[in-house]
């Protein structure tokens, strides 16, 4: 007859409980674990953390001229300039002296205001007048500006024209102008005067000549 000594039965159970087991882990060996689903809900417009999308209209306003529209008639202060003398004057604030020829003296431009004249050129009895070039400037005393920058500018190049600076002949240089007192008309530079001819409509034209 075996007798069992309960206090060798406990040191055996509690040394197997202390060492480590020989059950081998794997994935299959654990449950597996049910996660709940995220509940995802959408913010109501008192939750949203960022501000509604808005599309702001933007006006510009432009500063050009109506498009497609005529450019305003030049004005002259007709009559009351009529026959009175006007001095042109450079960026500086000072007068524009040019020569005649090469061999004459060397005069300031002044220029005479005159209302309802025209010396058309190309023609009209004037055979011999010519228009140097039209620009849009918006008044009489504009278009003598520039009648005698032109002159400047013109006897600055003289020398390398045909001739040269012994040209007495040349008659480049502009000595009158007109303008057309309509909507989308021009102020003209020309090379000589001539006859007069307003087409009947005197209202319509003013000149300037040179003086010198």
């Amino acid at each position: 007859m075996v007798t069992r000594n309960p206090h060798k039965e406990q040191d055996y159970l509690d040394y197997q409980c202390q060492r480590p087991s020989s059950f081998p882990i794997s994935r299959s060996n654990i449950p597996p674990t049910t996660v709940p689903a995220a509940t995802v809900t959408s913010p109501t417009p008192s939750q949203s953390t960022s501000p509604p999308l808005t599309t702001t209209s933007t006006t510009t306003t432009s500063t050009q001229s109506a498009a497609f529209g005529p450019s305003p008639a030049p004005r002259d202060n007709c009559p009351s300039v009529n026959g009175t003398n006007y001095t042109p004057l450079d960026a500086s604030g000072n007068s524009m002296s040019v020569k005649i020829n090469p061999v004459g003296p060397t005069k300031v431009q002044s220029f005479v205001r005159i209302c309802n004249r025209n010396y058309p050129g190309g023609g009209y009895g004037n055979p011999d007048t010519l228009d140097i070039m039209k620009l849009y400037l918006p008044t009489l005393e504009a278009c003598i500006d520039a009648c005698a920058t032109y002159n400047v500018v013109f006897q600055a190049n003289r020398p390398q024209r045909p001739g040269g600076a012994d040209d007495v002949s040349d008659q480049g240089l502009c000595r009158s102008v007109a303008i057309v007192k309509s909507d989308g008309e021009y102020c003209y530079l020309k090379n000589a005067t001539g006859k007069d001819n307003t087409f009947r409509n005197p209202e319509r034209y003013s000149v300037g000549i040179l003086l010198i």
